[in-house]
């Protein structure tokens, strides 16, 4: 056989075993992905309940191909790959469909599965490795939306896609974004919330006040329609803004990073991410328009109102995924102040102002004799009188003083065992007050 010939024949070979290999997904990706599984394994339940039993299926979209990981029902035009041991999921592949710079999540190839469609970090606005991480969880929230039973169902009986079957109601949908008087009152209603967030706490009550009814006065501007989609949007993109927050912030506490995340050359820390993000809230907050972001506005205003919850209605997230589409629903404590103006409401306010902390509630740090209903049984009745359904507020009777919050349990507890009371007290407050409105009907 000629030299010649033995060598194209060598490189014909070789190319073959070279274009024969079966792709892969990037190690960066892969250390990406690894991260974003094992920082929603660790920390997603105590920020949300049950999150873990949402499916967190992930297209990462390369120049060439994309790759399924964690999907329970792939379709037919994916090949498998194999198991990884890393991801601890089989991974599939196919040829690229998706755009670099896809981000958004949805049922995948007509199944009612919720995907993430990402791209690689440095294709996606965000860049780089660690907000890419973040901005994962906050798709894998939107799964866990997905998750709910009849969520799919419930959403179309908005009645809000107006004859669109494709979803992109959502994104398009043609609210008044024009109307000056609508763009007036959404800026002042953004400038509002910002202040309510970021009063003293003998101011707080008095600027929620002034933030609902600037609140009302929005609603006021808008049709029943747009009023629903602006608070199905808050609702859904907002608080996934929130929880994009919420992560990166409980991730600079105990969360250990792994070091193939860490040694990567864009890695960001978690605390630097938290400052960003919070920071990017109320920055878009208060400076952006409505007439120019349209409704790139919801994501900060919705995020917003999450965080303006968390000290004024500390238990909002376990009724999130029952009153929903509407953040409206958890100010009710401050309708009812208005609806009932008595020297006990105050008391009240004045006990909640005892009560109120920065710190997000993780009930992992109560210790198991003070669960919701013991402190409920024993503590709040010691805070007044008994009382039943039949009660009127004015045998009502708190105590303004922290004894009865300090007994029997160690300080470094006590901000985490005031939270849970102040859920407690609220509940207590709300039936008592539901039940004499019901009464005067």
């Amino acid at each position: 056989m000629k030299p010649k010939l033995l060598i194209w024949i060598i490189l014909l070979w070789y190319c073959h075993i070279i274009y024969a290999q079966p792709p892969s997904i990037p190690t960066t990706d892969r250390i990406r992905l690894a991260e974003a599984f094992t920082l929603a394994e660790q920390i997603g339940n105590r920020l949300w309940p049950n999150w873990s039993k949402a499916p967190f299926a992930v297209l990462l979209v390369t120049p060439d191909y994309e790759f399924l990981v964690r999907h329970p029902k792939p379709s037919a035009n994916f090949v498998r790959l194999g198991y990884d041991t890393l991801l601890k999921s089989d991974v599939y592949y196919r040829k690229r469909t998706f755009p670099l710079t896809f981000l958004a999540t949805f049922p995948l190839d007509n199944t009612m599965i919720s995907t993430v469609v990402v791209g690689q970090a440095e294709n996606t606005w965000v860049k780089s490795s660690t907000p890419w991480v973040v901005t994962l969880l906050h798709e894998h929230f939107h799964q866990l939306q997905d998750a709910q039973s009849n969520a799919f169902a419930e959403v179309n009986a908005l009645n809000l896609s107006h004859g669109d079957q494709t979803g992109m109601w959502m994104l398009n949908y043609a609210f008044p974004y024009d109307r000056k008087e609508v763009q007036d009152q959404f800026a002042l209603m953004s400038r509002l919330l910002a202040d309510a967030i970021n009063s003293p706490k003998d101011e707080r009550a008095k600027k929620v006040r002034e933030y609902l009814a600037a609140r009302r006065n929005f609603q006021s501007l808008l049709s029943p329609d747009d009023y629903k989609y602006f608070s199905f949007q808050f609702w859904k993109e907002g608080i996934a803004r929130y929880t994009e927050y919420q992560i990166a912030r409980m991730a600079t506490g105990k969360y250990q990073p792994s070091r193939d995340f860490v040694a990567l050359k864009d890695y960001r820390s978690f605390a630097d991410v938290a400052k960003a993000t919070y920071d990017g809230i109320f920055k878009q907050l208060v400076n952006q328009k409505l007439a120019e972001s349209k409704r790139e506005v919801v994501y900060s205003f919705g995020a917003a109102e999450g965080l303006l919850l968390d000290v004024t209605n500390p238990g909002w997230k376990k009724r999130y995924f029952v009153d929903k589409f509407d953040l409206g629903k958890f100010y009710a404590f401050y309708t009812k102040l208005e609806l009932y103006p008595s020297a006990h409401c105050c008391r009240f306010v004045r006990l909640l102002n005892l009560c109120e902390f920065e710190e997000t509630f993780e009930s992992d740090d109560l210790d198991p004799p003070y669960t919701k209903q013991s402190i409920a049984n024993e503590q709040l009745l010691r805070l007044g009188e008994e009382t039943n359904e039949h009660t009127s507020l004015d045998h009502i009777r708190f105590a303004d003083g922290r004894s009865d919050f300090t007994r029997r349990i160690d300080l470094e507890r006590l901000r985490n065992r005031q939270r849970f009371i102040v859920s407690a007290i609220s509940e207590h407050f709300f039936e008592l007050t539901g039940s004499i409105e019901a009464s005067q009907r």
